[in-house]
């Protein structure tokens, strides 16, 4: 036993060692990694603050260079200047012109902090200046005035540093197009960038003593500095650089670098920068600290931890010490232990003779197990407790015991009375006083087999096969266990893939075999878990969709063993196909339809378009389209569109987005946008926050174009219906003077007739030709003047149906609510007479209440019944039943007779003016009555229509807007 205790002394020993070993180069890397991360992070830091500092720089710079623009054209757009410039034009001698052109130009330089200010002709010849005439003009202003006068805009010149001026200067020009129209006038200006562009880029906003912002220029293979510096005096367009300086930021930015750089700036120091050109400009902006201060900190951060990983050695090494001198008091307390400690184990515990396959030595516990007192249980021969029918695989496992030296294992063992209990072995192979022994530790385990019985069954309740997946070092595989389930999902069963998993990759779809080996192989390489969707083709369920969700685990003989399930998502695949192919279909249908998509973030205002968007507002190739939309958005327009894009993304209105405005081209074309959107929010009520807003647009020019034609065309046929109307009124009233002349004159031939019959009977004629005039007087006259007075008579009630008709159309309607029961009620009232006098009933049901003009509508049912009046059945009692209902937000009204009916060939032609139809017989009429009741109808926006009564007679059908 001493021999044993010094020997695990010494392996104890080495093993200290090596976790010393282990723990010290754990901390060294530690130390190193703690420190590289805190420099980055600082970096990390830094570079977020250079970036950050650079855009608003540039965003000053940007509104600084638009507002010398704008303070020109607000020089211009004043009427004082555009008067001092018509009389000069019209006279350049003319002094108080040009004296108060001076005064206006010198108030506005006092008073926007400019220089200089002149108006000059194309040539760059002075008309007017004030603040001192410089001596030469700079060779860039032609340039200049060139470019306003192609432009039409104000153009911002480059610094520049005239010999003999102490500081730079910029220039400013433009047009004077509306001040001074069909002259080349342009105004001059300067400005001082030491007023307030160099403090605005000095001024800076984040942390850092080292901190500045320089802009650069590029003149021939040099680079210009454009700005005082902080670190050299009088720098501004006089300190210069060569390009070639490949460790100069200036440089990097001026080559077309963009973002953090590193490198050696103007003084020579490290630094780190962010650079980037200026927009609209040749300059480059450069945003830098010093190295050396954004890495502050980190060398005494290097020895704190250097110190620190030395004191944990330390402390580990004393450790490892206490621990070794404590592990050595444990072994001689072990040893003296150890057979009690065999006496109380809950396992059995029994070392075997390999040579006699005896049982040497047993613990109390293993002969309770068996059921063999201890004297029996010495020199137990090892066959007593295996039952019969697994003595052959009892050898084989012998043989892998030898082989593996330790192994552990599942068996079934016998007790003395026969009976079988199942029983965990760990066996390991030791040489005791040179005979090989083979060490057992028996376990009962005849509650955890009960328990995974139990949890079998459970297993076979969850969807799809809960399996394990063992590969061998060799490559063999096989499923050591599966539910029921793997015949669903594969269509074998667990018995048939036990040994061997070959049946399961026949399923595999061919295309998903190699991609599969492969994700198998890289789990079990990494211990990765193994999520995997695949394909297989079943005999019976055909082609089928599967997950595979397992775990790996090592196993001692260096394969590897998976624990997972397999479900089937055919279901969630033909989803996700369909959606895909909805997504398709919106595509095409978005295309077809000429729309164009875009979604807009309202957190990050990021906004993202599809190709068709870009396309509708012709801004191809450039990276921000919202932002030239805007510029060109229709000012009339915007502040409604913003007001829709508030509401809609407001929680408490969550209004639909709908607009339409107009968009101004580049090419001076205005285009009609329409668009639509839907906001969506992560919570319901007013509490939500919007997440985005989406939606489409559309170019809706042509059909504007097509509404203001139609709104042209209506108009034209207003008026021409009106000079239509106009024209039957006055033509009806002129033809009714000499129709009443003739009524009368006819009126007065009949009485001048009687008392030429009077004369004639005492004139004493000849017999003849008295005959032949009583003949005349008595019959060929009177016969005429009938012809005359009933022709006439028909003439009248023409021209009185077409005075009604130019009178329906001049009438002003006065839309209002009507109770249709009440009306129908008063016109029946009015109507009784006629109703009683043909025997008639009248049935009026619930109407809904309309708008429109009383006193027309009042006029189309009362035409309506007396027709049904008129034209009633002889030879039945006639019955007219008044119903109505809403409808799509119309009153429709039904007005049934049970009358003699209209015949089809007559339904349409009843609309037309004067048909009368052969039902109408002799009766009065001049058949205008329906006609006017289609125009009532209409003119009230609604209309009219007749259909057969399947009961025998005829429905009129009227439909005016419900109230």
């Amino acid at each position: 036993m001493g021999n044993s205790t010094l020997s695990d002394l010494s392996g104890l020993k080495r093993r200290l060692a090596a976790v010393f070993a282990a723990l010290a180069a754990l901390l060294i890397a530690g130390g190193i990694v703690y420190h590289r991360h805190y420099q980055t992070s600082l970096r990390a830091e830094a570079d977020k603050m250079l970036l950050s500092i650079e855009q608003i720089k540039l965003e000053q710079l940007q509104l600084w260079r638009e507002s010398m623009s704008n303070s020109a054209l607000s020089l211009l757009d004043g009427h004082r200047i555009a008067g001092y410039l018509r009389d000069l034009t019209a006279n350049s001698a003319d002094k108080k012109a040009a004296d108060g052109l001076r005064a206006r130009l010198r108030a506005f330089i006092e008073r926007n902090g400019f220089q200089f200010a002149a108006m000059a002709g194309l040539d760059g010849k002075l008309l007017a200046y004030t603040g001192g005439k410089p001596e030469k003009m700079c060779p860039e202003v032609t340039s200049l005035i060139a470019k306003a006068k192609a432009t039409g805009l104000p153009q911002l010149g480059d610094f520049y540093l005239h010999p003999g001026e102490t500081t730079p200067h910029i220039d400013v020009v433009a047009p004077a197009l509306r001040a001074a129209p069909g002259r080349d006038l342009f105004l001059l200006l300067r400005l001082a960038p030491a007023n307030f562009l160099y403090p605005l880029l000095q001024t800076w906003s984040g942390k850092g003593e080292t901190g500045e912002v320089l802009l650069v220029g590029r003149d021939g293979d040099e680079l210009v500095f454009l700005n005082d510096l902080r670190h050299v005096k009088d720098a501004a367009m006089r300190l210069r650089r060569p390009l070639t300086a490949e460790t100069l930021p200036a440089a990097m930015g001026l080559l077309g670098k963009t973002g953090i750089v590193e490198g050696l700036d103007y003084r020579g120091v490290p630094v780190i920068a962010a650079v980037g050109p200026v927009p609209g400009t040749d300059w480059a902006m450069v945003t830098k600290m010093d190295r050396d201060e954004v890495l502050k900190g980190t060398a005494t951060l290097a020895v704190l931890l250097a110190l620190l990983v030395l004191a944990l050695l330390a402390a580990a090494g004393a450790g490892a010490f206490l621990l070794f001198l404590r592990q050595a008091a444990a072994y001689e307390r072990i040893r003296i232990n150890y057979n009690l400690f065999s006496e109380k184990a809950n396992d059995g515990m029994l070392a075997v003779d390999l040579e006699t396959l005896t049982v040497s030595e047993a613990n109390r516990r293993a002969c309770e197990m068996y059921g063999y007192p201890p004297e029996k249980m010495s020199g137990l021969k090892l066959g007593k407790v295996i039952p019969t029918g697994d003595l052959e695989n009892f050898r084989r496992r012998m043989s892998e015991n030898l082989r593996a030296g330790s192994r552990v294992y599942e068996v079934s063992h016998q007790r003395s009375d026969g009976t079988v209990f199942p029983a965990e072995i760990s066996a390991n192979v030791a040489e005791v006083d040179g005979r090989k022994t083979m060490f057992l530790i028996v376990r009962d385990v005849s509650e955890r087999k009960s328990a995974q019985e139990l949890l079998a069954r459970l297993t076979e309740q969850v969807p799809g096969v809960v399996y394990q997946y063992r590969l061998y070092p060799d490559g063999r595989s096989c499923f050591p266990y599966a539910s029921s389930g793997m015949e669903l999902i594969y269509e074998v069963t667990p018995e048939e893939v036990r040994e061997d998993a070959t049946p399961v990759f026949g399923r595999l779809h061919p295309d998903e075999l190699k991609a599969t080996s492969e994700a198998i192989f890289a789990s079990a390489r990494d211990l990765s878990v193994f999520h995997w969707e695949f394909r297989v083709v079943l005999p019976k369920q055909g082609l089928r969709w599967r997950l595979c969700d397992a775990r790996p685990e090592r196993l001692p003989d260096g394969g590897t063993l998976w624990h997972g399930i397999i479900t089937d998502i055919t279901d969630r695949k033909l989803a996700e196909q369909e959606l895909w192919t909805l997504s398709q279909q919106r595509e095409l249908a978005l295309s077809a339809a000429r729309l164009g998509w875009w979604r807009y973030d309202p957190v990050s205002k990021v906004s993202s378009y599809d190709e068709r968007y870009k396309e509708i507002f012709e801004v191809t190739g450039s990276s921000q389209p919202n932002a030239d939309i805007l510029k060109r958005l229709h000012q009339e327009d915007l502040p409604g569109v913003w007001a829709k894009v508030t509401a809609a993304l407001d929680p408490a209105r969550r209004e639909n987005y709908s607009a339409e405005y107009r968009v101004n081209m580049p090419d001076g074309r205005v285009k009609w946008i329409e668009a639509h959107g839907l906001a969506a929010f992560d919570a319901p009520g007013p509490g939500g926050r919007a997440l985005e807003l989406v939606g489409t647009v559309a170019d809706i020019t042509a059909r504007k174009q097509a509404e203001a034609e139609i709104r042209k065309l209506n108009q034209d046929l207003v008026a021409k219906n009106k000079e239509m109307e106009n024209f039957l009124y006055i033509t009806t009233h002129d033809l009714r003077s000499p129709l009443v002349n003739i009524q009368g004159f006819s009126q007065n031939l009949q009485r001048y007739l009687g008392e030429m019959r009077e004369a004639l009977a005492g004139a004493g004629l000849p017999k003849v030709r008295k005959e032949r005039v009583e003949k005349i007087a008595d019959e060929k006259v009177p016969e005429a003047l009938g012809f005359v007075l009933e022709s006439s008579a028909k003439m009248d009630a023409l021209l009185s149906a077409l005075l009604k008709v130019s009178r329906l159309g001049r009438q002003e309607l006065n839309p209002e609510t009507l109770d249709m029961g009440t009306m129908m009620r008063r016109i029946v009232d009015t109507m009784l007479f006629q109703v009683r006098e043909a025997g008639a009933e009248v049935k009026i049901g619930l109407l809904p209440s309309c708008r429109a003009d009383a006193a027309s509508v009042s006029q189309l049912f009362s035409n309506l019944l007396d027709n049904a009046v008129k034209y009633r059945d002889d030879d039945r009692k006639l019955v007219v039943e008044i119903d109505g209902e809403t409808r799509g937000g119309m009153a429709v009204y039904r007005v049934a007779d049970n009358g003699p009916g209209i015949p089809a060939a007559d339904l349409e032609r009843l609309w037309d003016i004067f048909y009368k139809p052969a039902r109408a017989g002799k009766k009065n009429g001049e058949g205008i009555g329906l006609p006017m009741c289609r125009r009532i109808a209409e003119r009230n926006g609604g209309g009219i229509r007749v259909e057969a009564n399947p009961g025998g007679g005829s429905v009129f059908v009227v439909e005016l807007p419900a109230a």
